[in-house]
């Protein structure tokens, strides 16, 4: 699991990333995400890896069509700051706005974060897609890897011997995510 102490550290600078610090961190379209990404993952040589980052981040774009205006727009990728972590951010509907479209009966965040890591379905009717978060949890499971997800109020904990989902004190409009390839 993700140390408690870095999910902390993260909560307390969301607001900072939220009122525009950080800017340069954050990528305002697809292209300029994917190009990071890659440069990531050229990098560290962890395709894989970069995949399952690439899959959490791509929903920014993919399912957030608008953002409000006092908060960024587009994804908070930082790769850099950390050799056991990366981090991802956004200010977008978060899980159960985009899923509640689709599904009616998603009422609260955590059914809308189990919904989301455990059934294919779409935030973009009619299309049937919806795989990418069952992807990156069942590789981060079978490569013993982990990630902290959180949306709304739910939150999703995963590594190699399973995953849980939970609620916290914290609410986030949008979603972020700490991702390690790291043991602890």
């Amino acid at each position: 699991m993700i140390p408690l102490t870095e999910i902390d550290a993260f909560i307390k600078k969301i607001p900072e990333v939220k009122s525009g610090n950080y800017s340069d961190l954050i990528s305002k379209t697809r292209d300029v995400f994917d190009a990071r990404l890659f440069s990531f993952t050229n990098k560290t040589q962890n395709w894989l890896f970069g995949a399952v980052a690439g899959e959490i981040g791509a929903n920014t774009f993919d399912h957030n069509f608008t953002f409000k205006p006092e908060f960024p727009k587009g994804v908070y990728f930082d790769c850099e700051s950390s050799d056991d972590f990366i981090y991802l951010c956004d200010f977008g509907a978060g899980l159960k706005s985009t899923l509640s479209k689709v599904i009616c009966d998603i009422t609260d965040d955590k059914t809308a974060i189990e919904t989301a890591f455990t059934k294919p379905v779409s935030g973009r009717a009619p299309e049937k897609r919806g795989n990418g978060l069952k992807f990156s949890i069942s590789t981060v499971v079978e490569n013993n890897w982990h990630l902290y997800y959180h949306s709304g109020n739910a939150i999703c904990n995963a590594d190699g011997n399973g995953y849980s989902f939970g609620l916290s004190d914290f609410r986030h409009d949008g979603c972020f995510c700490i991702l390690s390839c790291k043991e602890f």
